[in-house]
């Protein structure tokens, strides 16, 4: 096994078993304690989140401004549309 792979919760346990057997129970818990219950490439570390968070954050800003373009471009076509006359106006002309 290569280090930083996780291993079985049956080869976690035998191995406890076995450390326990040779060490006893406190040892083999704080040698247990030490070994990574997952891959350590599945770990977020505090600097993943943040760039995570940076990103997030310059995104937001992207999309706000992408809506307010939208909301400008839609008001101005909406503008340029010529108005529907009353009911009945054009009747009397």
């Amino acid at each position: 096994m290569l280090i930083g792979m996780s291993i079985s919760e049956a080869a976690r346990s035998d191995l406890y078993t076995g450390l326990r057997d040779v060490l006893g129970p406190e040892r083999a818990e704080t040698l247990m304690s030490a070994i990574p219950l997952h891959d350590l490439d599945e770990v977020a570390t505090k600097r993943d989140i943040a760039e995570l968070r940076a990103d997030m954050a310059e995104l937001r800003t992207e999309f706000k401004t992408d809506i307010a373009d939208l909301r400008s471009d839609l008001t101005g076509q909406l503008d340029a549309l010529p108005r529907a006359r009353p009911h009945g106006s054009w009747a009397s002309q």
